[in-house]
């Protein structure tokens, strides 16, 4: 079952939520993931579970007094499955010293980039 609908089942998925939510993605992670990565979460039941969640929110919040701004980090890269990635690209397809992403999903060669920009500064030179 996904967070979303644990919340909605309990009637805590607010406005508020859903704009936290929006940098963090953890509405659409797993409630099992969730409590894999929080062992203590195991035995709760659904409805003390669906508080903790919105406690989790409360606090990542940044108009909120409660703000933690570690938690929000950690919750975003959990959210964004971002232990996976590096840089937004998944390691086994993309090279930090090679590529460069164009966000069509295909590279250019960064040693290429740097020449033409070369060849293109050094023609412009006037003497």
């Amino acid at each position: 079952m996904k967070i979303r609908e644990l919340l909605k089942k309990q009637k805590l998925l607010t406005k508020k939520i859903l704009l936290v939510n929006y940098h963090m993605n953890l509405l659409n992670c797993d409630v099992l993931e969730l409590t894999n990565k929080i062992p203590a979460l195991k035995d709760k039941s659904q409805e003390e579970l669906s508080n903790f969640i919105v406690n989790i929110f409360n606090r990542c919040d940044q108009d909120s007094p409660n703000y933690d701004s570690k938690l929000d980090l950690e919750m975003t890269r959990f959210g964004m499955k971002t232990d996976m990635f590096i840089g937004g690209h998944c390691k086994n397809i993309w090279s930090y010293d090679t590529f460069s992403d164009d966000y069509y999903g295909f590279g250019d060669e960064v040693t290429s980039i740097y020449d033409d920009y070369i060849d293109y500064d050094t023609k412009n030179k006037t003497k």
